[in-house]
């Protein structure tokens, strides 16, 4: 038998037929998927969840650190001079009072200066008094001479007015006339030597004694300074206090400038803290510091940075703003937080182990029943807020939990049971 050509009707019907067929199995496929979808769609349960929400809030980031208090105000008492410790009559922990005696120095090479700058400071006066009465002496005999040269030139103007009235009726000669004249020309240029002899006395007396007094004042002023170190040879408390240290042993020998002993302020601190040098390039001296116990709270400023390349640490010495506080003891540990930045008013969200350092994130935030993976970029930060840059609004909750298990996924559904 020969084929028959199919009629073209029969193969449309045909070809409707398994496109129809077709498309039920992609609907029954699009159908299974989103039915397995949904079943199968990643959740986590409600109860696991740590949240925080966004509000508006200052944060300030900041470096903590662990530190002790030692004496903020100490006075530091040195010896004047060379010496040996004779005496020690306060031991280092006990209370002293202004001006209460803590140990002596032998002071009997100091006796001797004061007694030997006492005797010539003396002798330097009287030789001062005997120059004055010296040169006022001379000074009188000057005065006395120019006196009688005075007298003498008014005795010579007289006679010379008198032989010249004789002269006009021929009573003297010329030559008599010229000597008289002569006379009281002489008169007067030894009146004006004497004048200046007077000046020039007068001008060198105040020199001679103007030396012979400074020299009397130097001696005057050592005398003074050691009048001044024989009295610091009794060490005694400046103000009260504790004594944080003395030199306890009797007969040790000292030199000038050697510490003798160490007052300090017992309501006076400041902290002493470690730091690892990691925070070298992060930290300098005029920061503003946080210092705090279990009860209070307080203001400080880092006034000083001690590295200890042996160990790798930071030695940070802190001051309290106000330099008397109440209710700490010496040794007492307290901490400090040193502030870096601070934002005063800005969107910010409780810290928790699933929001990292400064820098864009990804974080999850919650939406109804599911939690949304948002682009977040997150500012400043310290122990316990975070601040937000950009990527949330106040009000939002935020997951804070370890989230890195879902990040690849946009979506995560919550299960409120």
């Amino acid at each position: 038998f020969m084929d028959k050509p199919i009629n073209p009707s029969i193969i449309r019907q045909r070809r409707w037929r398994s496109r129809l067929i077709i498309i039920g199995i992609l609907a029954l496929l699009a159908s299974g998927w989103w039915m397995l979808r949904d079943n199968l769609a990643p959740s986590i349960d409600a109860s696991r969840l740590r949240l925080a929400s966004v509000d508006i809030g200052p944060v300030s980031a900041r470096i903590d650190a662990v530190g002790t208090l030692e004496p903020g105000i100490e006075q530091s008492l040195t010896s004047p001079l060379e010496s040996i410790v004779t005496e020690v009559s306060v031991l280092p922990g006990e209370s002293v009072v202004a001006g209460q005696l803590l140990l002596r120095l032998d002071d009997r090479e100091q006796q001797r200066q004061v007694t030997e700058l006492s005797n010539t400071w003396q002798l330097k006066r009287n030789e001062q008094r005997v120059s004055e009465l010296a040169l006022q002496t001379t000074l009188d005999e000057l005065n006395a001479s120019l006196e009688l040269k005075k007298l003498d030139l008014e005795y010579r103007i007289a006679r010379h007015n008198r032989l010249d009235t004789l002269a006009e009726t021929g009573g003297v000669s010329k030559d008599q006339l010229l000597e008289a004249s002569l006379d009281v020309k002489r008169s007067t240029v030894e009146i004006s030597q004497l004048d200046k002899s007077l000046d020039n006395q007068q001008r060198s007396n105040q020199a001679a004694l103007t030396q012979i007094a400074l020299e009397a004042s130097i001696l005057e002023g050592q005398l003074e300074q050691a009048r001044r170190v024989l009295a610091e040879t009794e060490v005694r408390a400046p103000e009260d206090g504790y004594l944080a240290f003395v030199l306890e042993q009797v007969g040790q020998s000292v030199s000038r400038g050697t510490e003798l002993a160490r007052i300090s302020d017992p309501q006076s601190f400041r902290i002493k803290a470690r730091l690892s040098d990691f925070y070298a390039n992060s930290v300098s001296p005029g920061m503003s510091a946080e210092i705090s116990d279990q009860d209070q709270t307080w203001s400080g400023r880092l006034s000083r940075i001690v590295p200890d390349s042996q160990s790798g640490t930071l030695t940070l010495l802190v001051d309290f703003d106000d330099r008397k506080v109440r209710g700490l003891m010496m040794q007492q540990r307290v901490e400090v937080a040193l502030l870096l930045d601070e934002q005063p008013d800005g969107l910010r969200v409780a810290r928790g182990p699933g929001i990292g350092k400064t820098g864009p994130q990804r974080l999850f935030v919650i939406n109804g029943e599911q939690a949304e993976r948002r682009d977040v970029v997150v500012g400043i930060s310290n122990r316990e807020f975070v601040s937000i840059v950009s990527g949330l609004s106040q009000g939002e909750t935020l997951i804070t939990m370890d989230m890195s298990p879902y990040l690849h996924l946009e979506q995560i559904q919550i299960d409120q049971e």
